[in-house]
């Protein structure tokens, strides 16, 4: 065929391809390819365009290029322009992709309702047209955002689901996903044998594939199975792998949590100076990030290292700091498990429609209400137990405040009666032969006094310290009050 007579569309496809095969492993080579492709495209007349199927592949892989490179908000904008461009055309695995990456990225940038509907829409679609890959992305979506409002065995049962398809396309990387997810929940919930069994799984499974972010991140999780474990040698060793690989593939994320399980290990060391250069970091990235699990979660950890250091003023800054980010995390956390129940009752009530039973649904609009009360009584015990918190540090500060003027004070009283006492001894020592016995009672006495006083003083400064000292009082939670 002559090259005159080859179409943009017919030209570009292999840039697709090749784009396709590097959005993993080059996200930023794979972008520009994408970038041309569309340039391309939009010079071209409507007769030479591509079809809508390959503009949704093209926008499918503009969307794992960005959030590949952590660019969520690019990310979410391409797989919008997908989703919408694919309501015009049959379902293909190309618009499951789109799906399960918007759904994604809105997670990480916090939009956790927008990420779930999405994620449900995805899960309808696939099971519609038998896409077993957009199934189980369904899966790993909806295990993000139970892991996130803290419903732990539930994102495990996801995760679970999730593995299983992909163990059955023999699907490697989704695999290496759920496993790292099935590392970190495990790790969570206090399990580092478990953690640690499927991280090593899956770190056997990504030696062929070199320079995917969340191969970084396994390193770093099946690192904190370790800490965990108290093997401090392969825990460090795993952290600074993925701590390597995070930053010669600009991943922030997983620099950021390598850097917080840096802090962890130094504290665990006993290294304080050192954990505080690494968490100040990873607080960094957090915020640069706006990922307020890990914000709230450096400033706690921060605060334990500058406690080990003695500084109690920084630390109690960071534990304040600590608190307010929290309850704004609890808070969220309550309203997507409201929104999350919400959108499930709904999704209940379409199968419903399709054949279950009325009493199926009596009960499960039951669950519904029964764990909205839970969730509402949890979200004001949390917030009443913040509020106490902080009126405590108040206090505390307080009562710091008021011993550091209380011995200031004394300090520069005991100035006056040492410098009676040197001067008296000072001049029985020039004078003493040639002074009365009247003249040395006076100066004896006058050094007598001086130390009564001083004695007394002394005696005064210790009752105010035990007066002020306060002594913690512990109560008893049952642990189910917390969750």
């Amino acid at each position: 065929m002559d090259q005159s007579t080859v179409t943009p569309a017919q030209s570009y496809l292999p840039q697709l391809d090749r784009a396709e095969s590097l959005q993993l492993s080059d996200p930023i080579q794979a972008l520009a390819l994408v970038n041309e492709v569309q340039s391309l495209t939009e010079g071209a007349s409507a007769a030479d365009q591509s079809d809508p199927q390959h503009l949704v592949r093209c926008l499918a892989i503009c969307a794992r290029c960005h959030v590949e490179l952590a660019n969520f908000a690019q990310a979410v904008s391409a797989g919008k322009q997908a989703i919408e461009l694919g309501e015009t055309i049959p379902y293909t695995p190309h618009l499951g992709l789109a799906y399960g990456l918007t759904g994604y990225a809105n997670s990480r940038m916090g939009n956790y309702v927008d990420a779930l509907r999405t994620f449900l829409q995805l899960q309808t679609k696939a099971s519609e047209n038998n896409d077993q890959s957009g199934v189980a992305s369904a899966y790993t979506g909806r295990a993000l955002i139970y892991s996130f409002t803290g419903e732990v065995e539930r994102s495990i049962a996801s995760d679970y689901e999730s593995l299983r398809i992909a163990q059955e396309m023999g699907d490697d990387f989704r695999q290496i996903t759920q496993l790292n997810n099935l590392c970190w929940n495990y790790t969570i919930l206090g399990q580092p044998e478990k953690a640690l069994a499927y991280g090593l799984q899956g770190l056997a499974l990504s030696k062929d594939l070199l320079g995917i972010a969340i191969i970084n991140l396994l390193h770093v999780n099946v690192g904190a199975a370790y800490l965990q474990l108290g093997d401090m040698a392969n825990a460090k060793q795993q952290i600074s792998i993925g701590l390597a690989k995070a930053r010669q593939n600009h991943d922030p994320y997983s620099e950021m949590n390598a850097l917080l399980e840096y802090g962890r290990y130094h504290l665990a060391e006993k290294q304080p100076e050192q954990a505080i250069v690494c968490l100040e970091k990873g607080l960094k990235l957090a915020m640069a990030k706006s990922e307020k699990l890990c914000h709230y979660e450096a400033h706690q950890l921060i605060a334990q290292a500058y406690k080990a250091l003695g500084d109690s003023h920084t630390a109690l800054v960071h534990h304040e700091q600590f608190y307010a980010i929290r309850e704004s995390v609890l808070n969220q956390q309550s309203q997507v498990r409201l929104a999350t129940l919400e959108f499930e009752h709904k999704l209940d009530l379409a199968l419903h429609k399709a054949g279950l039973s009325q009493r199926e649904a009596a009960n499960l609009e039951r669950q519904v209400q029964a764990r909205t009360i839970d969730l509402q009584a949890a979200l004001e015990r949390e917030t009443e137990l913040s509020h106490r918190l902080e009126h405590a540090l108040e206090r505390e500060s307080e009562l710091q405040e008021l011993k550091t003027r209380i011995i200031n004070t004394a300090s520069h009283e005991f100035r006056t009666p040492l410098s009676i006492i040197d001067l008296t001894t000072a001049l029985l020592y020039k004078r003493f032969d040639k002074l009365t016995k009247n003249e040395l009672d006076t100066y004896r006495e006058r050094i007598s006094n001086q130390i009564f006083y001083l004695k007394d003083m002394i005696q005064d400064v210790l009752t105010v310290n035990t007066s002020t000292s306060i002594q913690p009082i512990y109560t008893a939670y049952p642990f189910a009050t917390f969750c």
